[in-house]
């Protein structure tokens, strides 16, 4: 059936990782077709439904409860998924834009596809007219399938993000990297850890952690002075990551 209005829907998917991947938000208008689309914004997701009870689920819960003002109630009973907002970043809006390539592409392999099983089988052959039609089809196809396996190893994280994400996973709860937070989340959580409200200070408290030989504590700080501070600061930006890179070498 052809749809008709608006819906603001999440699309593509990157640092996927047991039920949890960055997405982002697109207000999408349909007469039929969608025939505009406005970015609203960049969520992570986290699949509760799909999440076994354990102590990575009560992690992920405690976190929503605690930093997310999750009530009792939805904590007890959860719905089937959880999302809070982070920074805009390109890397996740490209694998939005990845995604509807993907399903241009499977128009006409589709439609190729069935046109040629459908003239194979009645044991005609391709009319010289439908041929264009059809390599533009094959071509498609062979594209798509292409395509969508670029796209799932896309999706996936690189080494680095994957490590840090692990650890703040194994601290907090979300297969999340603290970075990418938006900043009001960052303080929230910084300040639970009694750990300042600025990233100068979180990035200081990081430090100390390191010299004592608390990698993992420090490296968590330093992604949370990251989501912290402001993205035109590049000098708060070169100590974390330099901090967080050293932290990687000791974890």
């Amino acid at each position: 059936m052809a749809k008709v209005g608006w819906a603001t829907e999440p699309c593509g998917a990157r640092n996927v990782y047991k039920g949890e991947w960055d997405c982002a938000d697109y207000l999408t208008i349909y007469i039929g077709l969608p025939i505009f689309s406005s970015f609203q914004g960049c969520f992570h997701q986290i699949q509760l439904a799909g999440l076994r009870e354990g102590p990575r689920r009560d992690r992920i819960l405690r976190f929503l409860q605690h930093f997310l003002e999750w009530s009792d109630e939805e904590v007890t009973t959860p719905p089937f998924t959880a999302r809070f907002p982070i920074k805009p970043r390109s890397s996740v809006r490209r694998m939005a834009t990845y995604n509807r390539l993907l399903w241009v592409l499977a128009v006409p392999a589709l439609l190729s596809l069935i046109v040629t099983g459908v003239t194979l089988g009645m044991g005609d052959a391709i009319s010289p007219r439908l041929f264009p039609f059809l390599v533009v089809g094959w071509v498609a196809s062979a594209l798509l399938v292409l395509g969508v396996g670029a796209y799932d190893r896309t999706q996936k994280p690189d080494t680095r993000q994957a490590r840090i994400r692990s650890l703040v996973a194994e601290r907090l709860g979300p297969f999340s990297d603290p970075a990418d937070w938006q900043a009001d989340l960052a303080l929230r959580v910084a300040d639970g850890l009694n750990q300042g409200d600025t990233p100068e200070a979180v990035l200081a408290a990081a430090g100390h952690e390191a010299v004592a030989g608390r990698f993992a504590e420090a490296l968590l700080l330093c992604r949370l002075a990251l989501g912290l501070a402001d993205e035109n600061d590049p000098e708060v930006e070169h100590q974390a990551e330099q901090l967080t890179d050293d932290c990687l070498s000791h974890l």
